[in-house]
């Protein structure tokens, strides 16, 4: 009994930890999986473009997806590799295997990551280009290729997917989603100067970790959605967040920086002290 109840609760564990994915339908007719707190998917003349920017404009990862309308696998693979230095290998698309070549990095960019999949469509073919700057975040490639494999073309099974709250992945729903390996934190991005960057969920802008995250002015989803409820909200100047005005504000466990105390000091002896009691009570050293 104690063991059906362990593995209840497991169940029940993993189950909060796992979120309903988000996936784009696209015209060349794939469906995808994305992040949408990380990437903006859009049409750009005949591509579809998945986006991860961020504030000042500058590029994390993408991934182009083109249809090679009535051309052979093997041509549009010659066409797309030829003079370019890189490894062809195999990635898992679906429930198939296809056909990967990842580009050598050059000596001007050693720190990108790009890599062409060519997917089978029918009599077409589907060419999804993958680039990622390493240097921005950890484990782009595992990011980039994971989302690779939740593709759906028409005709596949119809696989539901979730995504684990805790590393960010996408996985089919049941014993493939509770029993993958949690590789962990979702991907860091990284400023320019090496600093950790933190994603705020609610407004998608990405701060420096610490003061400068905590005390943001968040303009996020929480906001605008509380405020289209006709809730009256108030914003936490130390923590960043918005809460319900009242009691909920006033009550909120706050984890932003605490204001100084303000201090005095003894003409006696010379130090600082918090004004009040402790003022009062210190044991003063000065001259009497």
């Amino acid at each position: 009994m104690k063991k059906w109840t362990l593995l209840l609760v497991l169940l029940l564990c993993m189950g909060l930890f796992a979120a309903q994915a988000e996936a784009a339908s696209s015209p060349l007719g794939y469906e995808m999986q994305y992040e949408h707190t990380l990437f903006q998917y859009e049409r750009v003349g005949e591509l579809d473009h998945f986006a991860w920017d961020v504030e000042d404009g500058s590029m994390v990862a993408s991934i182009d997806v083109e249809l090679c309308a009535g051309q052979s696998l093997d041509d549009v693979i010659a066409a797309r590799t030829a003079n370019v230095p890189g490894n062809m290998g195999v990635t898992v698309v679906g429930e198939n295997q296809v056909k990967l070549y990842e580009i050598s990095p050059s000596e001007a960019n050693p720190e990108e990551y790009e890599a062409h999949a060519f997917v089978p469509a029918g009599d077409d073919v589907l060419v999804f280009e993958l680039w990622g700057d390493m240097q921005r975040s950890d484990d782009l490639s595992g990011l980039l290729l994971n989302m690779l494999s939740t593709v759906a073309l028409p005709g596949d099974a119809e696989v539901e997917y979730v995504q684990c709250e805790i590393c960010g992945r996408f996985y089919p729903a049941g014993n493939i989603f509770r029993n993958h390996i949690c590789a962990g934190a979702w991907p860091v991005l990284k400023a320019d100067g090496g600093a950790e960057l933190v994603l705020c969920e609610r407004c998608g802008g990405w701060y420096e970790a610490g003061n400068i995250f905590r005390n943001h002015i968040c303009s996020g989803s929480q906001a605008r959605n509380s405020a289209q409820l006709g809730l009256d909200l108030a914003f936490c100047e130390r923590c960043g967040g918005w809460f319900e005005a009242g009691n909920v504000f006033r009550n909120h466990i706050c984890t932003g920086v605490e204001e100084p105390a303000e201090l005095v000091q003894c003409e006696k002896c010379g130090g600082w002290y918090e004004e009040g009691n402790i003022f009062r009570n210190h044991i003063c050293s000065g001259a009497q």
